[in-house]
């Protein structure tokens, strides 16, 4: 199946689900006409040049500038459809996290994270060397302030792996994941989760439980036009 079926697919679900999709429709319509122009150029370009015709430089030029802007329209796309797709969550300061689950969740942003997680594997990266983390697990309780924000990129990721405690952390420009089983998080701030697996989370004042998303792939402006 092509980016586009699957595109056109996922929008169809939206409609039928009762969300307004015009906005979406017309971007996969521009995203399909470019592509077919730029087909057509790339083919104008073979033929002009097996006859020794210098213009189908022309037309390659054109077939780029036709993808480049496909690519675009892609990019577009794939902001607006991250807006509907559960298991992706944008957090604006005023809302609040609270998930619980089985897999991989990943946070990025200025946050306030709390979790309880049971044998995982735990990556904070500290951005801005101001992160303050807090493990209590196995009796004893650990509290690291990272002073680092001179330190090389590679030095500010601390790892933990089978690890099975509550952990509390801070920052404001932070990233983290953790990966494994009966996680249970809450989390406040501004930035952005993503939440693979199988599990339930609720967001902000939406009172709807929804689950994570069940395999989390690249997004859509990561592929190429060239996949038509």
């Amino acid at each position: 199946m092509s980016l586009s079926e699957r595109l056109s697919k996922e929008i169809e679900t939206l409609h039928q689900q009762g969300e307004d999709t015009v906005e979406l429709e017309e971007l996969l319509q521009e995203y399909i006409n470019l592509i077919g122009q730029a087909k057509q150029n790339r083919e104008r370009a073979r033929e002009t040049y097996q006859n020794g015709d210098n213009i189908s430089r022309e037309y390659w030029t054109a077939a780029a500038e036709e993808l480049k802007d496909a690519n675009s329209v892609l990019v577009r796309i794939s902001q607006v459809l991250k807006t509907y797709r559960q298991g992706v969550v944008s957090l604006n300061g005023d809302s609040t996290l609270v998930a619980k689950g089985n897999g991989t969740v990943v946070l990025s942003g200025d946050m306030v994270a709390e979790m309880t997680i049971d044998n995982a594997q735990l990556v904070i990266k500290d951005h801005a060397g101001d992160a303050k983390i807090k493990i209590i697990g196995n009796g004893s309780e650990i509290f690291l302030e990272l002073d680092n924000a001179h330190a090389p990129e590679q030095k500010r990721a601390l790892v933990y792996f089978d690890l099975t405690a509550k952990v509390n952390i801070s920052g404001s420009r932070i990233t983290v994941m953790v990966e494994g089983k009966e996680l249970d998080l809450k989390v406040e701030g501004t930035g952005n989760a993503v939440l693979s697996g199988k599990g339930t989370y609720m967001a902000g004042t939406d009172e709807e439980s929804k689950h994570w998303v069940s395999q989390f792939g690249s997004d859509f402006e990561e592929n190429s036009a060239l996949e038509e």
